[in-house]
């Protein structure tokens, strides 16, 4: 049986990916953070 281990470069790869996946969804949040701030001035 072999005993596949992922290289550094498939590592480096995914934890990019991931970055970037966060990265995402850090500037959704603060897109929605926004529309938060302008819903309460508007109150």
């Amino acid at each position: 049986m072999s005993d596949s281990k992922p290289t550094l470069d498939t590592l480096r790869n995914t934890i990019d990916q991931l970055d970037q996946q966060i990265q995402a969804l850090i500037n959704q949040r603060a897109r929605c953070a926004q529309q938060v701030a302008d819903v309460k001035q508007a109150d």
